[in-house]
């Protein structure tokens, strides 16, 4: 905010009013954080400058509670999570212990195809999620949409996308 030293406060985006009330509460390297969205209202490179801001006062020895609807913020910062809903806590843990062990697939499929093969050739649970389309969970892997498309591939049905949409602290919480 250098730049807008001599900007009166109510005249700063939303991104710079975030960026001062971040400064001033780092002012004086305190021990412990309270922070609601410290992350709101910032671009990608704002938010990447908060995770680094948190990494290096956590160095320092110090201590954050950060509210966030920012799940991949949350992912990047946290030792431990609590997610709440409707005012009362349904989860806790490390983003790790959160997190599914698997990867959800996603495709769509333009012919009928033995879900108990591609089932078993992927070690997976195969649902359908709507015409032509199907979700395929797996064991986390950076080979399964290969593993995937070859299996397609071999059995000559053709696909049109494939996305892996799991694994993710997002995803976990999105399923509580």
């Amino acid at each position: 905010l250098e730049h807008r030293a001599s900007t009166f406060v109510r005249r700063l985006s939303g991104g710079e009013h975030r960026r001062l009330g971040l400064a001033l509460a780092l002012v004086g390297e305190p021990v412990a954080l309270l922070l609601d969205e410290p992350t709101a209202g910032l671009d990608a490179e704002g938010r990447d400058r908060v995770v680094d801001l948190l990494h290096q006062r956590r160095s320092a020895g110090a201590a954050a509670l950060v509210t966030t609807h920012d799940f991949a913020f949350a992912e990047a910062i946290a030792d431990r999570v609590v997610v709440m809903a409707r005012g009362r806590i349904i989860a806790q843990g490390s983003p790790e212990d959160l997190a599914p062990a698997q990867s959800e697939l996603t495709f769509g499929a333009s012919a009928s195809f033995d879900r108990e093969r591609l089932a078993e050739h992927m070690a997976a649970r195969v649902t359908e999620t709507g015409a032509g389309r199907f979700r395929v969970a797996c064991p986390k892997s950076s080979v399964s949409i290969a593993r995937l498309v070859e299996w397609f591939a071999a059995e000559a049905v053709e696909i049109d996308s494939v996305g892996d949409t799991g694994g993710s602290l997002e995803a976990a919480i999105r399923a509580l």
